[in-house]
């Protein structure tokens, strides 16, 4: 068992200073201990007694001592706090760091086991996949479509929520002009950051579209597209890039 955790006192301590708070803890004491429920009397008394604790010099709190192949040095809280192993044949084991473990512990040999289960074959693929199977821009207007997959790794439950299209007139450096759907139709907005895309709803999921009559000036167009299920997952397809001349 831990040396931490051999005594009982804790529970009470917490029970006696959540009860001073006014929590109200289920299985309160008869009195209440710090401050005498008196809640600066309580916070007067800790900081005294912590106070107290930091200014007790380290080689009182942990005297040196010696207990079979143990030897620690006055002060030294790590070999003090150090999990010490008894051999019980030829083979020792040094001191190892303190680690909060079970009460009892037992050791198994295992020397053999029934064969694993197939994994699935999408265990390590959570995300949905997107693609871009056609862009068509032209001056009078655009039409893209491709497909989305969930890839929630066989949850039945497992759908595409939604595949938006982003639609980027390249501009100088790292300026563009984002297409946006404006009541009536569509048009390209000011110029902004390429890296902060207007995302336009796509039609269906699994096979998505989008069309739009918009007048678009020539230029290099870069053509984005995401797929979002229903977990929160997000896929981006590859970009394409068109020229309309």
């Amino acid at each position: 068992m831990g040396s931490a955790w051999d005594v009982g006192f804790y529970g009470t301590v917490q029970t006696d200073l959540e009860d001073v708070l006014g929590l109200h803890p289920v299985g309160a004491l008869q009195r209440k201990y710090c401050g005498r429920g008196n809640l600066s009397a309580c916070r007067a008394e800790l900081e005294t007694s912590l106070a107290q604790a930091i200014a007790e010099p380290a080689t009182e709190v942990y005297p040196g001592y010696t207990e079979g192949s143990a030897t620690c040095k006055a002060g030294d809280q790590w070999c003090w706090d150090a999990i010490v192993f008894r051999a019980l044949g030829a083979i020792s084991q040094p001191m190892m760091q303190w680690v909060n473990r079970p009460t009892f512990q037992q050791a198994d040999e295992v020397q053999g086991h029934r064969p694993f289960p197939p994994e699935p074959a999408c265990i390590y693929a959570e995300y949905p996949t997107a693609s871009i199977r056609s862009a068509r821009l032209t001056a009078g207007g655009l039409t893209i479509s491709g497909r989305a997959t969930p890839r929630d790794c066989g949850v039945p439950s497992a759908r595409l929520h939604t595949v938006r299209i982003a639609v980027a007139r390249l501009g100088g450096g790292d300026r563009c002009r984002f297409l946006r759907e404006r009541r009536g139709g569509a048009s390209l907005g000011a110029s902004r950051r390429c890296d902060a895309p207007a995302w336009l709803t796509a039609r269906g999921t699994r096979g998505w579209s989008l069309r739009l009559a918009v007048a678009l000036l020539p230029g290099r167009y870069r053509v984005l597209a995401r797929a979002l299920d229903v977990s929160g997952n997000v896929a981006s397809a590859r970009p394409r890039i068109v020229v309309i001349r």
